[in-house]
């Protein structure tokens, strides 16, 4: 079990043991705690063995008050305390950290993306892709290529994502469970190709959870058969899981990236003002 995943059990594990009737808490998907723990006793147990897991993590969150209390300017402190948050599901707590650390340094594109990855976290997709936007630019302006390309990437699906949202009527999931090709889940109603790219990763999101956080994109393939078109998704959860999911873009291949084009010309915009 790795950190990430230890501190998501962790987190659910305390509010199991807060509430009234943890036998029927442990047993809920909402707190994804293993089956058999059944008991506070098993639940301490666990605890043990998280602990050991954690490690360098509880330590490190322990450090973090000491560092502010020496030096309360020290903006790294914030920025790793409030990931530290983020990822045990405190994203206002994040929120709070990123925006401290943001005041001492307005230059460091990093908090940018992890701030807009809690408001995206929240459902305000809105701040999300304002800090996205400025973290885009920043990578721009320090020549960060790689990171630049990828906050891109993540700002173009919250853009496409925000749209489809406000427009969910004229988006519909058909076909199968997606487990195959010839299960595929057909979208149908996308009027380009980065929203029907947006209604992909909507559907990901409500089946796995969120995005970077629950499941990862490991790569995925554009598959044709016949006159119709596929895309091939292979996800890795956070407990190490491996699936694939085949989605039928027949409906929308090819329709064109108006969306990446306003992005662009957005970003081009705000790099002029700073």
């Amino acid at each position: 079990m790795n950190a990430k995943g230890a501190s998501a059990i962790l987190v659910s594990v305390i509010q199991v043991m807060t509430s009234a009737n943890p036998i029927s808490h442990a047993t809920s998907p909402r707190f994804r705690v293993p089956a058999l723990v059944k008991t506070r006793a098993s639940i301490l147990k666990l605890l043990t063995v998280i602990g050991h897991s954690l490690g360098g993590e509880l330590e490190k969150l322990g450090r973090v008050p000491q560092a502010l209390h020496v030096d309360p300017g020290n903006n790294l402190a914030y920025s790793e305390r409030g990931l530290i948050r983020l990822d045990s599901g405190d994203k206002r707590g994040a929120i709070s950290d990123f925006t401290q650390a943001l005041r001492i340094d307005s230059n460091d594109a990093s908090v940018y993306s992890y701030r807009g990855t809690a408001f995206s976290d929240l459902g305000d997709r809105q701040q999300a892709i304002e800090d996205f936007l400025i973290a885009s630019v920043l990578y721009l302006k320090q020549s960060d290529t790689e990171n630049y390309q990828e906050t891109l990437e993540t700002l173009r699906i919250e853009l496409s994502i925000n749209f489809l949202e406000r427009n969910l009527q004229g988006i519909t999931f058909e076909g199968g469970i997606g487990n195959t090709l010839e299960s595929a889940i057909v979208i149908n109603g996308a009027t380009n190709g980065n929203i029907g790219v947006a209604a992909e990763y909507y559907y990901l999101d409500e089946r796995f959870g969120r995005r970077k956080i629950d499941w990862q994109l490991e790569h995925q393939t554009l598959l044709q058969s016949g006159e119709r078109y596929y895309d091939e998704m292979h996800i890795q959860l956070t407990d190490g899981t491996k699936t694939v999911v085949f989605f039928d873009i027949t409906d929308f291949h090819g329709k064109g990236t108006e969306d990446l084009l306003k992005i662009l010309s957005h970003l081009k915009r705000i790099e002029d003002s700073i």
